[in-house]
């Protein structure tokens, strides 16, 4: 039983059985993860996000670009991008846009940008580096507002 081995993590039973999985796919495979995100994603539990950070972290294959919702957060906000609240089709235009070798460090980037500066609640504008290219902060200093209204 693995559930009781993990205390303070939600969805415990679902995550004991995803582990489950992840413990039998590498013994049918001896150890072997594979070299891309799909044969990854076969494996119960497992999405796009964690089979991009998975293959990154383990081979140094940087094939997919996990995005979190700091990450997607940040790229709404800039507008560099049509907006889209799916994470795939996001993902689609960051692998057309971001050459390998660089995707695992944008993601970081993105990510410790959207808890550090740009939270979902009381985004920092005036400390960010990306202002003067964020769709949100132009539209923020041109309402004259206090406060941004963002998204």
């Amino acid at each position: 039983a693995i559930v009781p081995h993990l205390p303070g993590i939600s969805h415990r039973g679902h995550k004991a059985e995803y582990l489950i999985a992840w413990a039998k796919y590498l013994v049918k495979r001896e150890g072997d993860i594979g070299d891309c995100v799909q044969a990854l994603t076969q494996v119960r539990g497992i999405g796009r996000k964690t089979a991009a950070l998975i293959l990154y972290r383990i081979k140094g294959i940087d094939e997919g670009m996990p995005l979190d919702t700091h990450a997607l957060r940040v790229l709404d906000r800039l507008g560099w991008f049509p907006p889209t609240r799916n994470p795939a089709a996001r993902e689609k235009q960051l692998l057309r846009e971001v050459p390998a070798g660089h995707r695992h460090r944008l993601f970081l980037s993105l990510t410790h940008h959207g808890r550090q500066v740009c939270p979902a609640r009381n985004p920092k504008c005036s400390e960010c580096r990306l202002r003067d290219e964020c769709d949100a902060a132009r539209r923020y200093s041109s309402a004259g507002e206090t406060r941004p209204d963002l998204k």
